[in-house]
C-alpha cells in the first residue's frame, strides 16, 4: 500500500508539475490515481478533491512555508482552469487532455 500511494504521489509529482509549468507532457494520469483522487467516488474532482491531489503529490516536509503556498495555490489553479465545462469540477478526460499533448486545446 506505501509503494503505491509513494509511486501514485511520484506520478502526480510530476504531472502536476508540468501541467503548472505549461509542459505538455506525453504521459497522462493513470486511471489509478485519478479514482484515488476522486473520494467521494462521483467519477469528477472538485477543488477539494484537486487540493488533496495536490498535497498528494509532494512530501509533507515540502508542504510547509510560503513558497509552497504558492506552488500549491498555483498548481490548484492550473488544474482548476482545465475545466472545460465550466461546471466547477474536473472529469477524468478533462484531466487527461489537461495532461496530455492536447492540453491547454
Amino acid at each position: 500500500m506505501m509503494r503505491r500511494r509513494h509511486a501514485a504521489g511520484l506520478a502526480l509529482a510530476l504531472a502536476t508539475g508540468g501541467c503548472a509549468l505549461g509542459a505538455r507532457p506525453a504521459a497522462v494520469i493513470s486511471a489509478a490515481v485519478f479514482a484515488a483522487s476522486d473520494r467521494d467516488h462521483d467519477g469528477m474532482l472538485d477543488r477539494q478533491e484537486i487540493a488533496a491531489m495536490v498535497d498528494a503529490a509532494f512530501p509533507p516536509e515540502r508542504r510547509q512555508g510560503s513558497g509552497w503556498d504558492a506552488l500549491r495555490a498555483g498548481l490548484i489553479a492550473g488544474y482548476a482552469a482545465q475545466d472545460r465545462d465550466g461546471d466547477g469540477r474536473l472529469s477524468r478526460d478533462e484531466l487527461v487532455r489537461a495532461l496530455s499533448s492536447e492540453g491547454g486545446r
